[in-house]
Parts: C-alpha cells; structure tokens; sequence
C-alpha cells in the first residue's frame, strides 16, 4: 500500500531550474481563497478524467491515474526524466539501462510495449547524453535535450516512427523544451548568452533563434496553455539566508503581463485540456518530495485540495 505523502513526480525533472520575469511583476492575489477540499466523487467537470503520475523508483514503476482514481495503470520503466503524453496513451523516458543507455524509449501504457525511439549509439553518435523529453501538444514529436560534451548543447525532435530526426542549432543550454500547440515556438529553461543564471526563454523553430523571457534566477518549469496564448510556470529560489521564495505565475509568451496566482513552493503535475486549470502539488523546503496535490483555477485562483490522494490507494 502506498500510504501517505506520495512520492509524486510532476513534469519536473530534477534539473528544472530557477526563474524570474523580465520587466515587472504582478503580485495581485497571491493570497488565495480558502482552500476547498474536495473527494473524488465532487470534482469540477472536466477535472475527473485528467491524469496525472508519480514513480515509485524501489519497483521502477510509475503508477498513472485520473484524478478521479477510477482509471490507474501500472508501467514498468528502468530510467529517468520520465514524461506523459497529452493523449494519456505513452509514456517517454530516458534509459537507465546499461544496454539501452542514453536514449529515450517509448512505452505504450496500455500494451506495455516498449521501444528505442533514438539513442545516442544508433543516431547521434556525437553527442554525450540526452535527457529532457517532451511529446508535442499533438503527440506527433518527441523533443528533447542534447549534451553533445559537457559544455555544448543542444535540442532535437523526432517523429514517433524514430525518424525525421531534426536538430535546431540553438545557442546555450536549453533543457526541458516543450512545443507550442503550433510547434511554431519551444520554451525551454535557459542558460547561456544572455540568459545567465537559468532563465526561461522561447525559440522559434524555423531559425533556432533565442529569446529570454524572464531575468530571475530560479529553479521552474515552464508550460504552454492548450491554444498557446500563455506560458504558465513555477518559480523556487533557495533560500541563503531566511526564506526561500517560490511561486506559481503566467505570462505572455513574449514575457509580459507576468502575474503570480500564488506564493507557495509547487511542483506543476499538469494542466487541464481547456487549460483553465492547473494541477500541482505543495512543496516545502523542508520536504521537496512529498506534497498534497492542488488543482486552481487560472481566471478566479479557486483553489482544491485533493485530500483524498493522501492516503494509500493502490496496492
């Protein structure tokens, strides 16, 4: 039985890194309304059938359920930075596995089957590691981080048959990229020339080019709404003296109108389809791993505590 705090694993990988806004923030309503608690059988419509996931790395699994909990699976996957699709049909990751290292696998959630989509050793025998998948909003693309040494990057894509395999010649480190609903534009937590100290920047994807969005040092993760009008992000800066500072913030996707909805430590497990919700868990600093998980609404910051999920309900 899993019991309670869950070790629950957002769309975050353990490099997503610090943030901050370029221009001047807005800090309107970051004191939300009390908190409603709700059980499974009250949820919002639209809201029961999201699904969100967590690994238990000691059965190198990773458990998948709606938020109703009427719909779990169960994957067995040996690797990290592990990702779901917006169809909640495949899971992405990349091996740990000595024989299939440094690439990123497949796994089909309902057949279990499990393939190599590319790798290091097959397709890009240059590079040194590739971490950071993402699928595409229309679960077409995989994208994905590229250390091609330890100090030269890059970001590729490649359709689900493993090919069309294309590179963006981007400048500077951009880990955690994600595809714009038009796969026009990617976000991407950025460091480099003229991103210094981790930021969030936005590529057009015809020319590679680069452009910072935010100038705030910070560990977050970053995610286009469905129809990509907003990027939606988090923000964590550790604390050096006193207390850390964290909150949950949209902007424009040219780093305007940049508005915290909240003040807490959270971890972004995902976003409703019509994008009017996020789903998050609470982080402490004390405890970054375990959290009640939240779902707000973006326009009026309602916010839900999913109490339920607390308590073991898989066994």
């Amino acid at each position: 039985m899993i019991k309670k705090k869950l070790r629950i694993l957002s769309i975050l990988s353990l490099m997503a890194l610090y943030l901050g806004a370029c221009g001047t923030v807005s800090n309107k309503n970051i004191s939300p309304r009390a908190e409603e608690v709700l059980s499974s059988d009250n949820l919002p419509i639209g809201l029961a059938d999201v699904k969100i996931f967590w690994t238990v790395p000691e059965k190198e699994a990773v458990y998948i359920t709606s938020i109703d909990q009427t719909d779990i699976d169960i994957v067995h996957v040996v690797g990290n930075d592990i990702t779901l699709s917006a169809d909640y049909k495949y899971l992405a990751y990349v091996s740990s596995q000595p024989a299939t290292l440094s690439s990123i696998r497949l796994v089909n959630i309902q057949t279990k089957d499990d393939w190599t989509l590319v790798s290091v050793a097959q397709d890009i025998p240059n590079a040194l590691r590739l971490q950071t998948p993402a699928f595409s909003p229309d679960n077409e693309n995989i994208i994905f981080q590229v250390d091609i040494t330890d100090t030269k990057f890059d970001i590729g894509s490649v359709d689900f048959s493993g090919e069309n395999l294309h590179f963006y010649n981007t400048e500077g480190l951009n880990t955690e990229p994600k595809f714009s609903p038009n796969k026009e534009a990617i976000i991407t937590i950025c460091e480099g020339k003229d991103a210094v100290g981790f930021n969030i920047c936005i590529i057009d994807a015809s020319t590679g080019k680069r452009t910072r969005l935010t100038d705030r040092e910070g560990f977050h993760q970053a995610y286009f709404s469905p129809i990509g009008e907003k990027i939606i992000f988090s923000y964590y800066k550790l604390p050096i003296f006193g207390r850390s500072k964290s909150g949950l913030y949209t902007m424009n996707v040219d780093g305007s109108n940049q508005t915290m909805l909240l003040n807490w430590r959270i971890a972004i497990m995902g976003l409703s389809p019509d994008g009017k919700s996020i789903i998050f868990r609470r982080m402490t600093d004390e405890n970054p791993y375990y959290g009640d998980i939240y779902i707000m609404d973006v326009s009026t910051q309602r916010l839900l505590h999913l109490e339920y999920f607390d308590y073991g309900f898989i066994e």
